[in-house]
């Protein structure tokens, strides 16, 4: 069986699962690999750089604002993959701060690469007080006009299997679901599934359809699900749609260029709400930027055919 039409079979099984739960949202889940499945880090078979920042639910105050900033590559002759990514997600008085280190183990299957990733993430979580009701009983004002901060070690892990033209992943974060410090924050593990592929349609017109779903283990039947249809013109430009439910609909465009040391890629979505906040917003914006290196004993077009990076 293809590794495309398993993962056209995932999406079909994924229909059981609908809405959301709480974890970093972005348009551009294609692009974020090993911040979310460290299985993915070394997968571009290149230095590959990612930073992207997205100012969703315009029009509202304490809007969600999130930034992530990802490297991976990597060492041992392909066999190994490390990375570091930082992301940054404020939501009012709340601020969290995410830094992990993905590590994998690569294995060549033929045409395929199999994977295996594991790592660890240092949350730092600040929360202030203004925002926050003191007691009335009790007068309890320990947060209030203050600011509160505290941290976690957790952990997440992950498989992955690829080619040049298909991946299929499974990935858990938050593996331990351990509590933030003082804040007394739950983090319950999240799972996540992801995949595409990428069909070429002529000499000058290509599809790479994505899909991410996820779901705290808490709450499985009420994941998430992210739908993503590009198409890429003349190797340069992109256009398309991305579908979240209970969430957003919205366009895609971007640009990209190979360049002598490897290749840049730029992406812009916007983000039209379907959920109960439709009215109040006027949507959601985000722009990422990526850029791989290019590796000097990788043959020519080893680099980029990945749908994972476009």
């Amino acid at each position: 069986m293809k590794l495309h039409t398993g993962i056209i079979i995932v999406l079909l099984l994924s229909q059981v699962l609908l809405k959301a739960q709480q974890f970093p949202i972005s348009s551009f889940q294609a692009l974020q690999g090993a911040v979310v499945n460290p299985a993915e880090a070394g997968s571009h078979i290149g230095v590959n750089s990612y930073l992207s920042h997205r100012q969703q639910w315009l029009g509202l105050s304490g809007r969600p604002k999130t930034s992530f900033l990802s490297v991976d590559g990597t060492v041992l002759k392909q066999k190994i993959g490390i990375g570091l990514s930082v992301v940054q997600d404020n939501l009012g008085r709340n601020s969290i701060t995410s830094i992990k280190i993905p590590l994998a183990y690569r294995k060549r299957l033929g045409k395929y690469v199999l994977a295996f990733g594991f790592g660890p993430e240092i949350k730092l979580q600040s929360l202030k007080g203004d925002l926050v009701s003191v007691d009335p009983i009790t007068s309890d004002e320990a947060l209030a006009n203050k600011v509160a901060n505290a941290s976690a070690i957790d952990f997440y892990s992950g498989v992955s299997l690829s080619s040049r033209t298909s991946y299929l992943g499974l990935a858990i974060n938050k593996l331990l679901g351990s509590n933030v410090g003082n804040l007394n924050v739950e983090n319950a593990p999240v799972i996540l599934i992801r995949g595409g592929f990428n069909k070429v349609l002529s000499d000058n017109i290509e599809v790479l359809p994505t899909f991410q779903i996820k779901s705290d283990l808490k709450n499985v039947g009420r994941a998430q699900l992210d739908l993503q249809g590009l198409f890429r013109f003349k190797d340069q430009f992109l256009a398309g749609l991305n579908f979240r439910t209970g969430g957003a609909l919205g366009p895609q465009i971007g640009w990209q260029k190979y360049l002598p040391s490897g290749k840049l890629l730029i992406l812009y979505a916007f983000d039209y709400p379907l959920s109960p906040i439709f009215g109040i917003s006027s949507g959601s914006h985000e722009i990422a930027l990526n850029y791989i290196i290019r590796l000097s004993n990788i043959q020519e077009g080893e680099q980029y055919r990945n749908v994972r990076f476009l």
